[in-house]
């Protein structure tokens, strides 16, 4: 089988459409994430978006600023049937024809750790780590015959079609649990935080406990960033089984309420800048309090409930205030269950998009050697 080198500049070249609308939301703008996938909405937008870029349907966009800090390439192929809209500062381009190359199979060779890690020696040595264009176009690459391309490209596609089908009846089935929730909200009665879990402040007096964690915006704990070498211990917040941990801090930041409920028999210790919380009526269940902490809507309100401070921190007094609805326990349970089927197969979706990602360096691999 032949194979023949090329710089990626022979295939490619630069897209520059503005949208011209003045006011898009994040909702409307779409970002890259690390995993080389378009995600809605975006982080933030700028005051005037009307210079933002349109991603028509089979372009390309990437991010070439951050390729040096993150050690990846953030780029997307735009495989959906409407237009994408990005930050004015990413690259938009198309292939100029597919007669060399097909554009799945110029995807899939860029979403191997190997061409991350030679992109990323190839940046500059600026503060950000970039990539220029004209460094981008000078990489050079290795390509099998447009039929060769084609039958790992059908590989590829057959997978990933599996996993959209797969992936359309867990976004139908989380419709169904904010729907569901939407109708508690306009027919039960609400009570507040306050009313329904108390603080609790047990201490790590006797260092017992070495395991500290912190809250991350998934509401999950995770294991703490910071430096514990000397530090006492025992100043430390104790969490136990079915008790919350809260921290207020930069919720306006990060848009996000970190809460979350230790689900495990072993007790765990938090900062004592936290807050840990105990369920204190026997009329709501724990996951069903995390369940309507998990929906953006709370997030947004504890952005909006947050101080003025430059960490724009959420106070313990109005954090009890917030209202939830109470239905029976029956249909708390009933909620309960339905969320838990969504989270485990959208653990399912997750596991399958990885391995797909995965698969691509070997098929990639298998082009070349067959």
């Amino acid at each position: 089988m032949g194979l023949n080198k090329y710089h990626i500049g022979d295939f490619v070249e630069l897209y520059s459409q503005k949208c011209g609308i003045p006011n898009l939301t994040p909702e409307q703008v779409s970002g890259i994430s690390i995993d080389k996938e378009f995600f809605e909405p975006a982080r933030q937008v700028g005051e005037d978006t009307s210079g933002y870029k349109i991603v028509p349907p089979n372009y390309f966009a990437c991010n070439l600023m951050h390729v040096g800090r993150d050690e990846v390439l953030p780029i997307a192929l735009n495989h959906s049937g409407n237009n994408k809209i990005v930050s004015p500062a990413y690259s938009v381009f198309k292939l100029k024809n597919e007669n060399y190359i097909i554009k799945e199979y110029f995807f899939i060779l860029l979403k191997s750790t190997e061409k991350d890690r030679y992109f990323w020696f190839h940046t500059d040595s600026s503060i950000r780590q970039g990539l220029s264009w004209e460094d981008f176009c000078d990489i050079d690459i290795t390509l099998p015959s447009i039929d060769q391309q084609r039958k790992y490209v059908d590989v590829y596609l057959s997978l990933q079609n599996n996993l959209a089908t797969y992936q359309s009846k867990v976004d139908d089935l989380k419709l169904v649990c904010d729907g569901y929730l939407d109708q508690l909200k306009e027919n039960c009665e609400k009570k507040r935080i306050g009313e329904l879990l108390a603080e609790i402040d047990c201490r790590n007096t006797d260092s017992m406990i070495e395991t500290v964690k912190g809250i991350n915006i998934e509401k999950n704990f995770m294991d703490s960033v910071a430096d514990t070498n000397g530090v006492d211990l025992s100043k430390y917040k104790v969490v136990h089984e079915k008790e919350f941990a809260f921290s207020g801090m930069q919720t306006g930041r990060d848009e996000c309420i970190r809460i979350a409920l230790n689900q495990e028999p072993t007790s765990i210790i938090v900062s004592p800048a936290y807050t840990v919380l105990k369920k204190n009526s026997p009329d709501v269940l724990n996951h069903y309090i995390l369940l309507w902490f998990s929906r953006k809507e709370i997030d947004r309100y504890g952005w909006f409930a947050s101080d003025a401070s430059i960490r724009s921190n959420l106070d313990l007094e109005r954090f009890y205030d917030m209202l939830i609805p109470l239905p029976s326990i029956d249909i708390q349970e009933n909620v309960v269950k339905l969320f838990r089927c969504y989270i485990e197969r959208q653990r399912i979706a997750n596991q399958l998009k990885e391995q797909l990602n995965n698969l691509c360096p070997i098929l990639i691999k298998g082009s070349l050697q067959n």
